[in-house]
């Protein structure tokens, strides 16, 4: 996409923060406010400065991946190949530090969640509901609640264009920017489809579908640091408990029929999960 094509969101609308309504006036990206005349979010830029640094001594779950060439350290409730969900293995194996970085990070999951509920009701009840049912089924909590997986990237955080295809499609990924950097000009947020061009500060949270619309940023220009910390559910949370506890796999031949008949519903059901603009 061309330079002249994107619409920049400047930092003057910081502290009222920024809604995208798509064509059907539903609310499909969603950038925080902050609490000050400021562009940055201080106390929740700390907060994950604090978590990144309990990281130093940790081997990272990969240094280099279609995202670019950072470090990343990837805690997650997931299903991956198995049938049940359950708790990535890098979690288990450094567990201690693993939940001393929710502690460190709990208040500012509570901010972001009570931004998410207030925002968009229904489809965090959706993600709520979905964490709950695997909680009461499988005793594994969602790690950031409502969202069940966080990754926390180290170096120099400019993602390449990419798609999250594991997230949910008809859903919310959340990504929080932190370290020491100007957003003016450094690593802008890109959003190919929707032609926008996001400046987002240390510590603002923004969300966005990040399985349906591609995105990246802009390179790190000046000399400062860019970290990065996401949060997520994987559709295929949703899958499990759309079947009712069960893979695809497991389905008769006549339900995986009847399930595959379903998906344009099942999608256009999410999709009002949205929050619609009231005239």
């Amino acid at each position: 996409m061309e330079e002249e094509q994107r619409r920049l969101i400047a930092d003057a609308r910081f502290r009222v923060g920024v809604k995208v309504w798509d064509t059907s006036q539903r609310l499909i990206v969603l950038r925080a406010s902050t609490p000050s005349n400021k562009p940055t979010n201080p106390w929740i830029n700390k907060a994950l400065m604090r978590a990144a640094s309990l990281l130093c001594d940790l081997p990272s779950s990969f240094t280099s991946n279609m995202r670019g060439n950072f470090k990343t350290y990837w805690f997650a409730l997931h299903r991956g190949s198995q049938t049940d969900p359950r708790l990535s293995s890098y979690y288990l194996k450094h567990r201690a530090v693993a939940d001393e970085i929710r502690m460190i990070l709990e208040g500012v999951r509570q901010y972001c969640a009570s931004i998410f509920k207030q925002e968009a009701p229904m489809l965090y009840g959706r993600y709520a509901e979905v964490a709950d049912w695997i909680a009461l089924k499988t005793g594994h909590r969602a790690l950031f609640y409502p969202f069940a997986s966080f990754a926390i990237n180290v170096g120099e955080v400019c993602c390449r264009r990419h798609v999250d295809f594991s997230n949910l499609g008809p859903g919310w990924c959340m990504i929080v920017p932190f370290g020491n950097f100007d957003h003016k000009r450094d690593c802008r947020l890109l959003v190919e489809e929707l032609g926008l061009e996001f400046e987002v500060a240390a510590g603002v949270p923004i969300w966005l579908p990040s399985a349906t619309f591609h995105h990246y940023n802009s390179i790190l220009v000046t000399l400062g640091v860019r970290f990065s910390f996401a949060a997520w559910t994987s559709g295929s949370l949703f899958q499990w408990r759309d079947l009712n506890g069960r893979a695809v796999n497991q389905l008769t031949d006549a339900e995986r029929q009847e399930y595959q008949e379903r998906l344009v519903d099942i999608l256009k059901d999410g999709v009002k999960m949205f929050t619609v603009r009231s005239e």
